[in-house]
C-alpha cells in the first residue's frame, strides 16, 4: 500500500508541474553537498522520489546564483562522488539523473566522509551545507555521530533529512541536535519539505528573511487581529468591528491571514489580505468552527468545529469547498497544526480522559498518541522542519509551560519555568525561535523565546489582553 501511494504521490508530481516548482534562491553563496542513501532499504519508487527532490534542490540553489556550488554522493554498503562541487545546474542534475540505486547496507560515515574530502579539496570563502538523507540507521563500521561532530567542527553545517522509520536519535546527532533535522512520514513528503529547507541552508551566516507577527489583542476594547513587526515593534490593527475576532495564521505565502471570528453570530473561519483588505467568510454552517491552520502548500485549512458528539479537526480546500472530517471521536480534538510534509495534523485531545498530544493522517486517518500523563498537555505547534513539536504542558509541577519533544513523542524538554501560565506557542517560520502568551507578569502578554531555552523576551508589555500569536515569514 506504501509502494502504491508513493506512485500515485510520483504521478502527481510528475504532471503537475507547477506545485512541484520551488523558487530559485536569490544570492545564496553556499557549498551544498546532498548525501542521499542509495541502499536496498528504499523502495524503487521511492527512490525516483529522493531523484527528483535532489534535482529541486539543485535548481533552487544553482539557478539565479553566480556563487553557488552543489556536489552529490550516494552511500549504501560504501559511498561514491557522483558530482564534485560544481556551480554549472545542468552538469549537477545530469549526475542526479544518471544517478543508479547501489542496494546494499546503509554506511552514513562513509558518505559524510566522501563529501568531507570534497569540502577540504574545494575549500570556499562560503558556508559550507551538507545534507544526509536517509530513511533507515547507520549498519557499517564507524561511529556516524562521533564522524558528523568532527565535520562540523571543521565548520560544515549539517542538516538530517529523516524519512519513515529513521533511526531519529541518531539523525539528531549526527546533525547537532532536533532542531537541525527534518523529518517526513515517507518520501513523498520530501518535496514539500523543500522551500523550509532551502531557507534554513541558504541563510547561514549570508544574511534572513524578514518576519512579522499576528496576534490577537483587546487593546481597542474587544478582541481584533494586530501585525507586529518584530525588528522595529510597529503595531498595526486588521480587524475593526464588535465581534471576537481570533486565533490569526498566517499563509504560507505571506500574503493571507486566516483567522476566527463570530461577526456573523456564531464562530466561523475567516481570512483576509495582510492589509486586512479582501475579507471573506471561509467557513458558513450551523456549528462553531474555530482555530484555523494553513497546510503548507497553502491549499488547504484544517481547524475544529464543535457539533454532534464533540469537538473534532476539519479540513476544507482554501476557497471553502471540499469539507472533511479527519477526527470523528467523541469528546474534544482542537487546535491542529500541520505536519511540514503537509500529511498529518498535530492536536490536543481528551479522547483518552486527559488532555493530550495526537498526530492524525488527514488522508488515511492512521492515529497515534505522543503524550499520555495525568497532566494538561496541549495547543501543539509542528517545526518548520518536522523533527519537534511545541506545546504546552503542565506535567512537572502543576504550572503550565513552554515544552518541546521529538515528533516521535520521546525526549521532552522544558524551556520555560516560573509562576504563572506559558501556553500556545508557535514556531518561529525558521525553526530558531518560539512565540507564546504568557500571565507571568500579572496580565496576558505574547513573549519569544529562542528554541533552546534562552532569550526570553516579552513583545507586547502593553496593560490589554494580547495572546494567540502567529509568525510567518514576510512576502
Amino acid at each position: 500500500m506504501k509502494s502504491l501511494y508513493a506512485l500515485i504521490v510520483l504521478f502527481m508530481i510528475l504532471v503537475s508541474p507547477v506545485r512541484a516548482q520551488v523558487r530559485p534562491i536569490e544570492a545564496c553563496p553556499i557549498d551544498l553537498i546532498m548525501v542521499l542513501d542509495g541502499s536496498g532499504s528504499i523502495a524503487p519508487e521511492d527512490f525516483e522520489i529522493m531523484r527528483r527532490f535532489a534535482n529541486q534542490v539543485t535548481e533552487s540553489v544553482l539557478v539565479g546564483s553566480t556563487e553557488a556550488r552543489v556536489g552529490l554522493v550516494e552511500f549504501s554498503t560504501d559511498s561514491q562522488l557522483l558530482s564534485p562541487l560544481l556551480d554549472e545546474v545542468r552538469s549537477v542534475s545530469g549526475a542526479v539523473y544518471n544517478m543508479e540505486q547501489t542496494g546494499g547496507d546503509t554506511n552514513i560515515v562513509a558518505g559524510m566522509q566522501t563529501a568531507e574530502q570534497e569540502f577540504l579539496k574545494k575549500q570556499s570563502e562560503y558556508p559550507r551545507v551538507m545534507l544526509v538523507l536517509t530513511d533507515g540507521e547507520h549498519t557499517e563500521s564507524g561511529d556516524p555521530i562521533a564522524t558528523a561532530a568532527r565535520i562540523r567542527g571543521e565548520g560544515v553545517q549539517i542538516f538530517g533529512l529523516a524519512v519513515g522509520e529513521a533511526r531519529l536519535d541518531q539523525i539528531s546527532g549526527i546533525a547537532g541536535g532536533d532542531e537541525n533535522v527534518f523529518l517526513v512520514e515517507n518520501f513523498a513528503g520530501l518535496l514539500p519539505l523543500l522551500t523550509n529547507l532551502l531557507d534554513r541552508s541558504c541563510h547561514i551566516d549570508v544574511g534572513f528573511r524578514e518576519s512579522h507577527l499576528a496576534f490577537t489583542s483587546d487593546r481597542d476594547g474587544d478582541l481584533e487581529v494586530y501585525l507586529l513587526d518584530p525588528d522595529t515593534g510597529e503595531i498595526t490593527q486588521l480587524t475593526f468591528n464588535d465581534a471576537t475576532d481570533n486565533v490569526p495564521t498566517f499563509s504560507p505565502d505571506g500574503l493571507q491571514i486566516a483567522f476566527e471570528s463570530d461577526v456573523d453570530g456564531d464562530y466561523e473561519i475567516w481570512v483576509m489580505n495582510l492589509d486586512g483588505s479582501n475579507l471573506h467568510q471561509l467557513t458558513n454552517n450551523d456549528i462553531p468552527d474555530f482555530g484555523p491552520s494553513w497546510s503548507p502548500d497553502g491549499t488547504m485549512i484544517a481547524y475544529h468545529a464543535t457539533g454532534g458528539a464533540g469537538t473534532n479537526i476539519m479540513v476544507v480546500d482554501a476557497d471553502g469547498s471540499n469539507l472533511r472530517m479527519v477526527t470523528n471521536t467523541s469528546g474534544i480534538n482542537r487546535s491542529p497544526s500541520w505536519s511540514p510534509d503537509g500529511q498529518r495534523v498535530v492536536y490536543q485531545s481528551d479522547r483518552t480522559g486527559g488532555r493530550e498530544v495526537f498526530i492524525t493522517n488527514v488522508y488515511t486517518g492512521s492515529t497515534i498518541q505522543l503524550t499520555s500523563n495525568d497532566w494538561y498537555d496541549g495547543l501543539p505547534d509542528w517545526s518548520p522542519t518536522g523533527s519537534q513539536i511545541v506545546f504546552g504542558s503542565a506535567r512537572a509541577d502543576g504550572d503550565v509551560e513552554i515544552w518541546v519533544m521529538r515528533a516521535d513523542g520521546s525526549n521532552p524538554v522544558r524551556l520555560t519555568n516560573r509562576a504563572g501560565t506559558d501556553d500556545d506557542p508557535a514556531w518561529s517560520p525558521d525553526g530558531t525561535r518560539i512565540i507564546f502568551e504568557s500571565d507571568s507578569t500579572g496580565d496576558n502578554e505574547v513573549w519569544i523565546i529562542n528554541a533552546d531555552g534562552t532569550g526570553l523576551t516579552n513583545i507586547t508589555n502593553d496593560p490589554a489582553l494580547d495572546y494567540s500569536s502567529d509568525w510567518g515569514w514576510k512576502p
